[in-house]
């Protein structure tokens, strides 16, 4: 389970790091909001461990060791993630606020980190159920879903959705702890195949994405690495693991 704050993009965050037998299951990202309450940024269970009591347990954890008791806490939860909203909910918190945006026909359809990378590409977090006519509204003619299977960021149904609007779908999961070199390839090939249609390229937090579209772009669209680093850094900082990834693409030769 992962969910993101960007109110906290800017300010300095303090982190908490949940473990068990020395191993890492959980962490979580929080600042004060100056006015004796909490802004939780980030809470991320691993993969391996969810679906265990470990994220309520966490969860109950940072509320009586770590934050202020009887503190005001706030954090954003994406409206169409319905089991993280159901999950904070059953702790306690309750909706405070929703926030509404106006903004192009194609940052509509993307709900979370949309950008535009050229006029044909546009990288994104995971789009909503029911943006997939929008998506192809807008234009686009091929959607590209990096989210593997086993993540609970998946649509198991997005490939006949995204067939029913008359788009091609192409799925290429990439593994965020592990990311390989063949996802580099393989969405070469599908940009190749593409053609000229417009791409919408997803994945849960438009980090993989950014990612991967800029190391496409600097093999085949000129792209300096400033370039890609401008990108990338509207939504992320890479870790290390993702900073070996991309020098080990750079440095090898397109197949």
């Amino acid at each position: 389970m992962g969910q993101t704050d960007r109110r906290c993009n800017g300010a300095q965050p303090r982190a908490v790091l949940f473990t068990e037998d020395d191993d890492t299951v959980a962490y979580a990202l929080y600042r004060d909001d100056g006015r004796g309450g909490h802004h939780i940024c980030q809470f991320f269970v691993t993969r391996e461990r969810r679906r265990q009591g470990v994220g309520r347990q966490a969860m109950e954890m940072l509320a009586d060791e770590v934050l202020r008791r009887g503190a005001r806490v706030v954090l954003e939860v994406l409206t169409a993630n319905s089991a993280a909203r159901g999950f904070y909910e059953s702790l306690g918190f309750a909706t405070y606020a929703l926030t509404l945006e106006r903004t192009s026909p194609e940052a509509r359809v993307a709900a979370f980190n949309f950008l535009q990378a050229t006029d044909r590409i546009a990288p994104s977090g995971v789009v909503p159920q029911a943006g997939f006519e929008r998506v192809a509204a807008a234009g686009y003619g091929t959607v590209i879903d990096l989210v593997p299977h086993d993540s609970e960021h998946f649509l198991h149904d997005e490939a006949q959705r995204v067939e029913t609007a008359r788009m091609a779908y192409v799925h290429i999961p990439v593994d965020f702890h592990a990311p390989a070199p063949e996802a580099l390839e393989e969405f070469s090939d599908a940009m190749q195949q593409a053609g000229e249609a417009k791409v919408r390229v997803h994945c849960a937090a438009n980090w993989r994405v950014t990612a991967l579209v800029s190391l496409y772009a600097e093999r085949h669209l000129d792209w300096s690495v400033e370039d890609s680093e401008a990108l990338i850094a509207q939504v992320w900082q890479p870790d290390a693991t993702w900073r070996a990834f991309m020098e080990r693409m750079r440095a090898r030769a397109p197949s």
